[in-house]
């Protein structure tokens, strides 16, 4: 036995002690490098160390090992004590080392291994910084998950949060806010997070900053702030901010992107009405600082949420945002809860979502939105969710319900159309199942699989008696299903492109809230087509009855009770059905905050389901683990806040829509919004 290992390990040394320079005739090296484990486990066990230097560049093994990714070297070298502590020429662990690679398999691995997440680099940077640098958030959940301190600061001042808002990261840069990283330490400049990414131009960065700062100042309603005797007093702010405001207004210029014309622009009109942009944006930085220093002196008052919205305002005009629809936030409207990273239905994990948006010639405003509970590849192996209903009030249809009712499965897509299309998508669903898995029947006698459509009415704008949606829109809708990291179109798309909300256009609209304290994400789709203009309610202000007073009701709407709304929810949330069946009631409190009252010729019917895998065919009994009743009250309230806000972003997207018969519905006017809040 001796003997053979010997002539394994000569084999072994032959070729690798002619390797050349880059691995200094190192075989252990020269092995790792080359990602051979066997070879490695060989060398080990003739004596080699695994804790040598590399004279070139001050790497060990496992530092070279975790450069180059290879994950099954590295579990080698753990399972044979290799010292995690080892740094190389720049102080860097092989922590460091994975963390800005973005190797989350390595990571994880090394963690596991009780390695030091805190080591400081010759730059003071940890693990964290580095991933935060990089823009790795799967390594940066990994780190904060292992203890990591959120708030470490590096030679150039900077937090973690600093280098990801620094380097453009966004993702980094919730999770850490999530995780309550500090957003009151200032780097080496002197800069606040938020003052940071707004001096750097990261729009998008900054929105989730202020975001964040306005739900910590809702978390206390009395909470208040202060501005010194020497400012301006409120009336005269806001009349101020007004002018300041309109007259940004009327001179920004078409093309969104020549940002240096807009300033100049901007500054033109300032310096002619004696109103300095620089002096007002101290005055809202000023304030805002006082916000975050909760600063409690026997001052003026004035509300949190007020100056922070209008703080937002300003800085969504000044540096205009590269979105080509603004969603309800952009405008500065204030929603209660933490939104996912897309803040749509698609951040809970497998759901995708497709269109087909039927636009044609004068008459012709439909289409269809198909939604895949667990994307199509599990729904073409007819493998369900939990999943329950709930009608507010039912004159309206949603097909495959009784089925959900009797068994708590959905199995199929779901479908939303117009009135007169739930045939046409019932019949071609059941089509589709057939040329995209013939080997996987929708209907068998072991696997009952119902299509689910639901349907509101566009015909105010639509020929809707013309039945325009043919079976390749149904397709269209099912084969372009997207899901995460996709951004999902609302307004006048799918089978909200006709639709009607407060006298206003409206259609798709979605929303997503992250439960930080129980790691659940809960995402809504709405086909928004209800509600009269008075009714509307947006924050709390009675949004409908100004509008009212300001443009009068010119509009081509019936002024009466009529449409209807179909509410999806989706979460990750372990729930069973009669769980979910308490989900869909809470969606009635979300319609009623903006105003709906299901009137007496409304649809209002909604769906929810849980995506966690439920089913094991290969056994006749299955164990299930669901959420405790007395800890869903995150999710009822979520979902509230869901609804709300996917209704309000349908308005805020669609826009105006002339249509059948000429008619016309014009989209709400989102400078008129702006004023009213």
């Amino acid at each position: 036995m001796l003997n053979t290992f010997d002539s394994q390990l000569k084999s072994i040394l032959q070729p690798l002690s002619y390797s050349g320079d880059t691995n200094n005739g190192d075989p252990v090296l020269a092995a790792v490098q080359a990602n051979d484990e066997n070879t490695l486990r060989i060398l080990i066990r003739a004596g080699y160390s695994i804790n040598t230097i590399d004279p070139l560049n001050g790497r060990s093994l496992l530092h070279t090992a975790t450069y180059l990714g290879h994950t099954e070297i590295v579990r080698r070298l753990l399972k044979e004590e290799v010292n995690t502590s080892l740094y190389d020429r720049d102080g860097k662990t092989s922590l460091h080392v994975a963390a800005a690679y973005g190797y989350s398999q390595i990571l994880t691995l090394l963690l596991n291994y009780e390695t030091h997440v805190e080591h400081l680099d010759y730059d003071n940077n940890t693990p964290l910084h580095m991933s935060c640098k990089f823009g790795h958030n799967e390594c940066c959940r990994l780190l904060i998950y292992a203890g990591a301190n959120l708030n470490p600061i590096n030679r150039d001042g900077d937090t973690p949060l600093h280098s990801a808002i620094r380097y453009k990261h966004a993702g980094c840069t919730a999770i850490l806010i999530h995780a309550d990283a500090s957003l009151n330490i200032r780097n080496g400049r002197y800069e606040l997070p938020i003052e940071l990414a707004r001096r750097l131009g990261h729009h998008k960065i900054y929105t989730i900053i202020l975001h964040c700062l306005s739900l910590s100042s809702q978390s206390n309603s009395s909470e208040q702030i202060s501005i010194p005797n020497s400012s301006i007093t409120l009336s005269e702010f806001e009349q101020q901010w007004r002018q300041f405001h309109l007259l940004i207004q009327t001179r920004m210029l078409a093309n969104q992107h020549q940002l240096e014309e807009q300033i100049d622009s901007i500054r033109d009109v300032l310096d002619k009405n004696q109103l300095k942009q620089s002096v007002i944006h101290r005055k809202l930085q000023t304030l805002t600082n006082l916000c975050m220093q909760q600063n409690q002196q026997a001052y003026q008052i004035i509300n949190v949420r007020q100056i922070l919205l209008l703080f937002y305002i300003f800085n969504t005009i000044a540096y205009a945002s590269d979105q080509k629809k603004p969603r309800a936030r952009d405008l500065g409207i204030p929603f209660n809860g933490i939104p996912g990273k897309y803040n749509s239905i698609i951040d809970v994990q497998g759901v995708e979502v497709g269109f087909s948006t039927i636009i044609k010639g004068d008459s012709i405003r439909t289409g269809v939105t198909a939604i895949f509970p667990r994307g199509a590849s599990k729904v073409l192996q007819n493998q369900p969710c939990f999943a329950n209903w709930f009608s507010l009030n039912g004159n309206g249809e949603m097909t495959g319900i009784h089925w959900i009712t009797e068994s708590g499965f959905l199995t199929t897509p779901i479908l939303i159309t117009n009135t007169n299309s739930i045939g046409i998508c019932h019949d071609s669903l059941f089509k589709w199942y057939l040329t995209r898995n013939v080997s996987t029947p929708m209907v068998n006698i072991n696997n009952v699989s119902l299509p689910v459509v639901a349907e509101t009415y566009d015909g105010l704008l639509n020929d809707i008696n013309g039945f325009h949606v043919k079976q390749e829109h149904v397709f269209e809708a099912l084969d372009n299903g997207k899901g995460s990291d996709s951004i999902i179109p609302e307004g006048n798309v799918g089978g909200g492109t006709g639709m009607i909300s407060f006298g206003f256009k409206a259609g798709t609209g979605t929303s997503s809230r992250f439960i930080e304290n129980l790691n659940y994400t809960v995402g809504v789709l709405v086909q928004s087509n209800f509600g009269r203009k008075y009714q509307l309610i947006i924050a709390g202000v009675p949004v409908g009855e100004e509008i009212l007073k300001i443009e009068k009701n010119n509009t081509m709407v019936p002024d009466k009770d009529m449409g209807s709304i179909i509410v999806i929810i989706a979460t990750d949330a372990p729930l069973l059905p009669h769980q979910l069946k308490r989900l869909t009631h809470r969606a009635s409190l979300g319609i009623g905050k903006l105003g709906g009252i299901g009137g007496d010729s409304s649809g209002d019917i909604f769906l929810a389901f849980s995506t966690v895998d439920i089913l094991d065919k290969t056994s006749t009994t299955k164990t299930v683990e669901f959420l405790l009743s007395d800890e869903i009250n995150p999710l009822f309230e979520a979902t509230i806040q869901c609804v709300e806000e996917a209704i309000v972003n349908a308005m805020v997207a669609a826009e105006t829509m002339i249509g059948h018969n000429g008619f016309k519905v014009d989209a709400i006017s989102h400078d008129t919004l702006i004023k009213i809040l």
